[in-house]
């Protein structure tokens, strides 16, 4: 027999972007008619099967409009994940995701993770004279949130709606840990950093949210005694080394690398 688990889901998100479509999709299966009004504050229920566990998904719509901003988080205190939408065809949608949507469920819900949601996918199969907010920005935006994931889906035609509760879902029952955690990764010096002997070393990632990350670590040559540095990316077995001008190159930095005591 399956486990279950109550899961409770809030929705946030500047008016308009389909927050109450998302909701009514993943329901009832069908996008609402002609005759629908974006909803105030209202609630839903739905359960799906996640990774072996049974999720009793309650789902809280809740409005973006600023009328609505004192009592908007009446709805947060016990929520176990948020939706964070913005529609890809609003750019203020998008910008206020940093501005206002985060630091506000920051504010009221710090521990509480969330999914970067981007609703209205179907526009990117329409020629339309729009300008979207493209999916390389969505990523950048899920990474710099630190969301737990990033998802574009369609309410309209169904695409990936229950993918989105699925994830939140997951956000809740396999949830990323915060700790700092340990990476194996193998080196490569040049000739100025030659070392004697091969040595095991571990290295520390600060952020497991990000999609691609850099990282550095400092490591001291038993032979010269000079410090040196190397750096890798997140998919990345082979860490590099560059020597000249004592300096390391990562993405729009340059990290000055002292010299140690001999």
């Amino acid at each position: 027999m399956a486990q279950s688990r109550p899961i409770k889901m809030v929705v946030v998100g500047d008016g308009m972007v389909g927050k109450t479509c998302l909701l009514v999709a993943f329901t009832t299966g069908a996008f609402p008619g002609n005759d629908y009004e974006p909803t105030v504050f209202d609630n839903y229920a739905g359960s799906l099967l996640v990774d072996g566990v049974t999720a009793n998904l309650t789902l809280w719509d809740t409005a973006g409009q600023e009328d609505y901003e004192k009592l908007r988080p009446l709805s947060y205190p016990g929520s176990d994940v948020f939706l964070l939408c913005y529609s890809i065809s609003s750019q203020a949608s998008y910008n206020n995701i940093l501005t206002k949507w985060q630091p506000e469920l920051k504010h009221h819900c710090p521990s509480t993770p969330y999914v970067l949601v981007a609703t209205k996918a179907d526009l990117r199969q329409e020629d339309s004279a729009e300008e979207l907010v493209t999916r390389a920005s969505g990523k950048k935006l899920a990474s710099k949130i630190k969301a737990y994931s990033y998802i574009e889906c369609s309410a309209k035609t169904g695409e990936r709606v229950r993918e989105v509760f699925e994830e939140a879902a997951r956000a809740v029952l396999q949830p990323k840990s915060s700790r700092k955690k340990k990476l194996a990764c193998a080196f490569e010096l040049d000739e100025d950093y030659k070392i004697d002997s091969d040595y095991a070393f571990s290295l520390e990632e600060d952020d497991d949210d990000a999609e691609a990350s850099w990282f550095r670590q400092a490591v001291t040559s038993p032979r010269t005694g000079i410090l040196a540095a190397f750096e890798s990316s997140r998919d990345s077995s082979t860490c590099s080394v560059t020597s000249s001008g004592m300096s390391v190159s990562v993405p729009d930095t340059d990290i000055p690398l002292p010299r140690t005591s001999r």
